[in-house]
């Protein structure tokens, strides 16, 4: 791909898809906190899926933008025309490279009237405008400032493709942060214990009995997590700090039960979209304000989902004040 076309490429992404997604985004969000505060009343799982369902909205709109030519919102800079600059210039150096007797002897037209009259005066006064006899210091004069002003031009900067280039390297920047996170989770995977003890594993099936779920989710211990996640989108892996094997049968029970909520609802997926969302609109505060808005909810639904299911709350709530201490520290 050629110099010009990659910048051609910039500028139509930072004339067309750029406004489209920041114009987007912005409305996609401000519907979702409306519709968050209309169902405020209503479980976090409810307001959760607000954001699920914004998120795809953003993710969807860009793709879109990006495949299908929209109409362009371009506002063409006043720019100056290379071939007729250059012409121009050519025609001032070849008078100033004129013969010294030739200056001397006769009247030069000055053109320089179709250059700056024209720009401000009607076309009828420009054809019936008298030519100007200027001297050779001031034609000399002259050709410099516009010969200068040419050269200038040349310098100028595509604003739409700067922020076009902008944009897609933060995206680049975001994309490949996340897909480290992801490599990350699977490395914790592959070192982690093969083998889960009978006890933690008796928790685990009578977690997932409260719940009423069918499959029995893999569980790895391992050292490099301090606090239980989940991962995986295809084949969810439930992972565990290896100090749960000192856990109590209670509190096991309580969090592997989260973990089983997040896997029931599909979290996984939702967060990489939410992800995603982010990445494209990394640039709009809407979106991060939103994102985050959206993660707590899908915490607070896996709560109620396992209160709901029969788990003490008193003895839930000591897991969450354990597990912050442990971020915090």
């Amino acid at each position: 791909m050629s110099g010009q076309t990659v910048s051609q490429w910039l500028n139509s992404v930072g004339v067309e898809l750029l406004p489209g997604v920041a114009a987007g985004s912005t409305v996609l969000c401000v519907g979702c906190f409306l519709v968050m505060w209309l169902v405020r009343r209503r479980s976090a799982s409810v307001q959760s899926c607000v954001w699920q369902a914004t998120a795809s909205a953003i993710v969807l709109s860009a793709v879109v933008l990006a495949a299908v030519p929209g109409v362009p919102m371009r506002t063409s800079p006043v720019m100056s025309d290379p071939e007729a600059t250059k012409n121009n210039s050519s025609k001032f150096m070849a008078l100033r490279l004129a013969p010294e007797s030739s200056l001397r002897n006769e009247a030069v037209p000055a053109f320089s009237t179709e250059l700056t009259s024209a720009a401000v005066a009607p076309a009828a006064k420009v054809r019936d405008a008298t030519p100007v006899v200027i001297g050779k210091q001031d034609l000399q004069a002259t050709s410099e400032i516009i010969v200068v002003s040419a050269e200038r031009s040349n310098w100028s900067v595509n604003v739409p493709a700067l922020l076009g280039g902008v944009w897609l390297a933060m995206v680049t920047l975001m994309l490949a942060s996340f897909v480290r996170s992801i490599a990350a989770c699977g490395s914790v995977i592959r070192r982690g214990s093969g083998e889960t003890p009978t006890r933690i594993q008796a928790a685990a099936n009578e977690a997932y009995d409260r719940l009423s779920l069918p499959v029995r989710l893999r569980l790895v211990l391992s050292d490099d997590v301090q606090v239980p996640l989940t991962t995986g989108l295809i084949r969810p892996v439930i992972v565990l700090p290896s100090n749960a094997i000192k856990w109590s049968k209670e509190k096991l029970e309580i969090v592997i039960a989260h973990e089983a909520a997040h896997v029931e609802r599909q979290d996984v997926r939702w967060q990489w979209l939410g992800r995603l969302a982010v990445c494209v609109a990394w640039f709009n505060p809407l979106v991060w304000l939103a994102s985050r808005r959206g993660m707590l909810d899908c915490e607070r639904a896996c709560d109620d989902r396992v209160i709901g299911a029969g788990f003490d709350g008193i003895q839930y709530g000591q897991c969450l004040v354990e597990f912050a201490a442990a971020i915090s520290g």
